[in-house]
């Protein structure tokens, strides 16, 4: 006699959703595309205006190139200047201090421009120190704001390319205008205590915040195995 005996079982636990994080969807994607493109912004314009904050004192073009590659020339330590990203507990933090701590040194430099020459270039460097956290650093948060889904990535990264035309374009060209309205040292104080790195401050400050890695390593050695996904099991006696 054969006998058979097959018996399925499927289980299909809810688990409740989590509320959706304050600032995500397409309402975070704008804020974060107004404050990216305020903080590259002041970057894109610093180096116009400490040439022409040169230029127009008399400084020599060579003095002027000097100053304006201290700038520049710190973003090559991206790969590490990026790395208090990677073990920050809150990286909104990081950006945020990174933008006031760039307005700070830039207002420093051009304030003290011709009473303390020795202290001009550092200030100017340490401004620049900051410039790869105000680039791929902000870059980095997207994935928190727009959420996991490809296509929204896909979307959100071409907004965040367009904010760097925006910075390297409005930048240059709010310094020249207001240079010749006012004055260099004007323009290049518009950049730095102006609201473009305070405004990009706050916005950071208030997007949601992404789990470290540690973090994400001490949550999922905690995790239960999940019950959410069907699991099929299929019992067969065997012939007799």
């Amino acid at each position: 006699m054969r006998q058979q005996h097959t018996a399925s079982t499927v289980s299909t636990a809810r688990t409740p959703q989590a509320p959706s994080e304050p600032g995500r969807g397409s309402g975070g994607l704008a804020r974060y595309v107004i404050a990216a493109a305020l903080a590259r912004t002041a970057d894109g314009g610093a180096v116009v205006a400490v040439v022409l904050l040169v230029t127009s004192s008399g400084g020599s073009g060579t003095r002027a190139g000097v100053l304006g590659a201290c700038i520049n020339a710190p973003h090559l330590l991206g790969p590490f200047v990026a790395r208090p990203l990677d073990v920050a507990r809150d990286g909104r933090k990081v950006i945020a201090a990174a933008c006031l701590l760039y307005a700070t040194a830039l207002t420093t430099a051009v304030l003290t421009y011709g009473h303390v020459p020795a202290a001009l270039t550092g200030l100017l460097a340490a401004a620049g120190t900051c410039g790869p956290l105000l680039t791929g650093g902000i870059s980095s948060r997207l994935p928190a704001i727009v959420g996991p889904r490809l296509r929204t990535q896909r979307r959100a990264q071409g907004w965040d390319v367009a904010t760097y035309g925006i910075g390297g374009t409005v930048g240059p060209s709010l310094v020249a205008a207001l240079s010749g309205w006012v004055s260099p040292t004007a323009a290049a104080l518009a950049l730095a205590v102006g609201r473009p790195l305070r405004q990009a401050a706050s916005c950071f400050c208030h997007s949601p915040r992404r789990p470290t890695a540690a973090t994400r390593q001490r949550s999922s050695s905690r995790e239960r195995p999940s019950r959410s996904s069907p699991t099929p099991a299929i019992f067969a006696a065997p012939h007799t």
